[in-house]
């Protein structure tokens, strides 16, 4: 029963404590308005002074042709010619792989080592550290004033794990990639810089890096045989000339009939002429049918949008960044009125008892 007591009064004591609370936050309503208007007004000027994001935008279309519908036709024809038409490995780019790989670190890293543009000696990780100001504090310590990059370079620690940090703040606030539909094939990149120009020149070059990676290696086994046959066709065709040429010199030369070792030799050579012809018609079909399966494997990628100026423009609306900032003042001047009057309360109660 005596406990039932204790907690019925300490209900009480703690009503009676919020009813106090609201009270004395009432009593310094002035100093909440006031606080909240000077919050309201930082928040405006905040809005105001902070630098816009400009979001550059692409969107394009990624062949879904599954390889053996194409190429089952030929792969029959293609074997007695000793053409090899395997899988080719593009299913490693198939679904969401692909859109994973466009984030990559790989190609993210390829595009920041690229020249900003062919007039230009600086590379696009220089203008995003300038841009974003993070060699400001960096180049104040000799080690990091001294990371200089280039288009290709070896391993070094300090170099890298500056790049590094540059990729995953690009991951992390610049870079989206997705599906606008999962129904459909359509891939959209996004790219988000303080900088309107960086922005659309750093999304341009990353999906270009990212198609032709895509390209070369949907297509390197098709392209390896048209490489082949290329030189087949070539040699074969040096052969052929080679004979033709002899034939003709030793027809030039009105050799005697009766001579039948010379006219012998003459009929064996336009032979070899006839089956080196036979050869190179076949190199020659054979090279025909690899061009085609090229063709095939060679994917089609159709842009449908690209960026262009100006670009879209995100800055924090002044008024509801200034309402944000009111609220905010709001509850940090409470607790700060709350805690301030608890103090003096327990110097007050500590003062008497001494």
């Amino acid at each position: 029963m005596e406990k039932n007591n204790l907690n019925q009064v300490t209900l009480k004591d703690w009503l009676i404590m919020m009813i106090n609370s609201i009270k004395f936050l009432l009593s310094r309503k002035l100093v909440i308005v006031i606080s909240c208007f000077c919050f309201g007004l930082l928040g405006i000027v905040y809005a105001w002074l902070k630098d816009p994001i400009y979001t550059s935008q692409m969107t394009f279309a990624l062949d879904s042709q599954k390889e053996s519908g194409g190429l089952g036709a030929y792969a029959g024809i293609a074997a007695q010619f000793g053409i090899d038409l395997g899988s080719s490995g593009g299913g490693a780019f198939e679904g969401e792989n692909f859109i994973e790989f466009l984030k990559s670190r790989l190609l993210i890293e390829q595009t920041l080592r690229k020249k900003y543009n062919e007039n230009d000696t600086k590379l696009f990780i220089d203008y995003y550290l300038e841009n974003h100001e993070l060699n400001k504090d960096w180049n104040k310590k000799k080690k990091f004033s001294e990371i200089k990059y280039t288009t290709s370079q070896e391993p070094e620690r300090l170099r890298d794990s500056v790049m590094n940090k540059v990729i995953d703040k690009i991951l992390k606030n610049g870079l989206n990639v997705y599906r606008k539909d999962k129904k459909l094939n359509l891939v959209v990149i996004e790219m988000k810089d303080l900088n309107e120009v960086f922005s659309k020149n750093f999304i341009e070059n990353l999906v270009d890096n990212g198609i032709n990676y895509y390209t070369n290696y949907k297509n390197k086994k098709a392209r390896t045989n048209v490489e082949i046959l290329e030189r087949q066709v070539d040699s074969v065709r040096s052969i052929l000339d080679g004979g033709i040429e002899i034939v003709a010199s030793s027809n030039d030369l009105n050799l005697n009939p009766i001579k039948q070792q010379a006219r012998t030799s003459v009929q064996k050579k336009q032979i070899d002429i006839q089956t080196s012809g036979i050869i190179y018609g076949e190199a020659l079909k054979n090279l025909a049918l690899a061009k085609v399966v090229l063709q095939k494997e060679t994917p089609l990628i159709q842009l449908i949008d690209k960026p262009v100026y100006p670009l879209k423009k995100e800055k924090p609306g002044r008024l509801l960044t200034g309402i944000i900032f009111s609220f905010i003042g709001f509850f940090i001047t409470i607790f700060f009125l709350l805690i301030n009057r608890w103090i003096k309360e327990t110097w007050s109660l500590q003062t008497l008892a001494n």
